[in-house]
């Protein structure tokens, strides 16, 4: 296969390719093919070597502001496109994302909280974990980057759940009022879900477990467990493993967070809002423009290389706050005895998971 190979390219940059005619990423997407010395910010000599991967195959890297070419003739005609039209080569997703929340400054944090979710942050330096529970992107801006740690199943859990027991409400006119009707449920659930844990494994996770085989669970439940209590310990389920996701990033960085920006369809949430600021110990910060955040981002790329934006600090105008969340303490110190459980939950069933799927 790989003879027949002309060049690697991302899906963009496949898309940029048909649209110019040229063959390059940037180097947001390049530093998410584990090929990429982020130090360095190029192609890793000792890897290319080591999984003998023909290294004129791989595009050129460039930055994500650059542009790469102009429409070409052929796919004017294919995409209703002017001939001509200048093609920025943008960047990888969760890094426009990043972009679209205004983190540019150091230290600037943000999760967001959509079928998957992620918290990180803008950084002058790479930031590593021993354990290897986040990882690295370079940012839009090739001089900084992005520590980011990733989960597969947040909104997608609060859905599956919606799914199963809410079936007659989709079924009628409320049905677009759904969420807010689970929202106002769980909160009749007190901190801990009265003793459920919900782990929000349904498609396996990334941060801070990396394990395909792991699978969503609940624990704790008894007979006299109530429809709000299931809805709770999913939320505190998908915040906690997000929590732990916040502390790997802490831990290995050399500032504090004092706040952090949400967004996402899980920030239109007032009970995950709070729910978040009183797990995570800070201010959370709520935008006015919730949802579009990584289109956004790719705008602001898309303006500053054709000229229309000075620079890449254009964002940091785009995201205005709307209002703010300020963590109760009393239930700060709650949530640490709920998210021991949890992590413990966790480590106790791992063995369980991995025995399942085939792996000693």
């Amino acid at each position: 296969m790989k003879n027949q190979t002309f060049k690697y390219l991302q899906a963009k940059d496949y898309i940029i390719a048909k649209l110019t005619g040229k063959f390059a990423t940037d180097y947001s997407d390049a530093s998410g093919t584990n090929l990429l010395n982020i130090k360095k910010k190029e192609w890793s000599e000792e890897l290319i070597k080591l999984w003998q991967i023909d290294d004129e195959k791989l595009p050129e890297i460039l930055p994500s502001t650059a542009v790469v070419g102009e429409v070409h003739s052929k796919a004017a005609e294919e995409t209703g496109l002017m001939p001509g039209t200048p093609v920025v080569i943008g960047g990888a997703d969760g890094c426009c994302a990043a972009l679209g929340a205004g983190a540019i400054d150091e230290g600037d944090i943000f999760n967001y909280i959509g079928s998957s979710s992620w918290i990180s942050f803008s950084s002058s330096r790479p930031v590593f974990d021993q354990e290897m529970r986040t990882f690295n992107f370079i940012h839009l801006d090739e001089n900084k980057y992005i520590p980011i740690g990733t989960m597969q199943a947040a909104g997608t859990s609060f859905q599956w759940l919606r799914d199963i027991l809410f079936q007659d409400v989709l079924k009628t006119d409320t049905a677009k009022h759904i969420y807010e009707m689970m929202n106002e449920e769980a909160e009749s659930s007190p901190i801990g879900s009265n003793q459920l844990i919900f782990l929000p494994y349904l498609m396996g996770e990334r941060s801070p477990w990396w394990n395909p085989n792991a699978k969503g669970s609940f624990i704790g439940l008894t007979i006299n467990h109530k429809r709000s209590d299931l809805i709770r310990a999913v939320l505190e389920g998908i915040s906690m493993n997000l929590k732990l996701i916040f502390d790997a990033l802490q831990e290995n960085y050399d500032r504090p967070f004092q706040d952090i920006w949400l967004f996402g369809g899980g920030a239109k949430s007032r009970i995950w809002r709070q729910m978040l600021a009183d797990l995570f110990g800070v201010t959370i910060r709520i935008p006015k423009i919730l949802d579009e955040t990584t289109s956004m981002g790719a705008a602001v790329a898309g303006g500053v290389g054709v000229g229309l934006l000075k620079d890449l600090t254009a964002a940091k105008a785009w995201c205005v706050e709307a209002e703010s969340f300020e963590p109760d303490q009393r239930n700060h110190q709650s949530y640490q005895t709920a998210l021991k459980a949890f992590e413990q939950v966790y480590k106790q069933v791992e063995p369980i998971f991995n025995q399942w799927n085939g792996v000693e």
